[in-house]
């Protein structure tokens, strides 16, 4: 991926989390097409990821999935981001109630997330659909259980953080990382370690 197409597609996401969802739209837009026209799959492929999440923040559910779709099309020999893309259609699945076919997906993400032990973006809202699902098909032992490893799996991650401040910011100001400690509260209570 080349720098300047990956830096724009971050920029997208930056500006979809600032609210400014049509330049974000448009910017990962532009990154896909320069992505493509480089025939650099790996830039397209996050591109799509994130312009899929861009989509679903304004609530166009079918442009969303169509992006998250073609992502895991793209990615099929880029693990990380496949199971990324995955979970991304899976929750637009869950938002619809297609509880079956959004379990398939979560599965699967979660199933790459397991083998890659843990991934870099993506990882809290994997685990977090797939908790979300299980939950909704009635299935709360598991579901739970998945929430329960993935609440400390996030508190570990955040451990390493040094710096109290970004660490507090990595836990409440990303979102899924903030909507998956408070989905762990609801259906957990509050975090209590365990003493070594």
């Amino acid at each position: 991926m080349t720098a300047s197409e990956l830096t724009r597609a971050n920029l997208a996401m930056t500006l979809a989390n600032l609210g400014q969802l049509d330049a974000a739209r448009n910017t990962a837009e532009t990154a896909l097409i320069r992505a493509r026209e480089q025939g650099n799959r790996r830039c397209e492929s996050v591109a799509l990821v994130y312009l899929a999440r861009i989509r679903a923040m304004t609530n166009d559910v079918a442009g969303a999935l169509a992006a998250a779709m073609d992502a895991k099309t793209a990615a099929r020999d880029i693990p990380a981001v496949r199971a990324f893309a995955l979970a991304i259609a899976a929750s637009l699945l869950y938002r619809q109630s297609k509880f079956l076919h959004a379990e398939k997906l979560a599965a699967s993400a979660m199933q790459i997330v397991e083998q890659l032990q843990g991934i870099e973006e993506g990882e809290s809202l994997i685990r977090m659909t797939y908790t979300l699902v299980l939950l909704a098909r009635g299935n709360e032992n598991d579901g739970k259980r998945i929430l329960e490893h993935a609440r400390r799996s996030l508190l570990d991650r955040a451990e390493c953080i040094g710096e109290a401040g970004w660490r507090s910011s990595f836990l409440m100001n990303v979102p899924d990382n903030r909507e998956l400690l408070q989905l762990a509260e609801k259906w957990l209570g509050p975090y209590r370690p365990t003493s070594a």
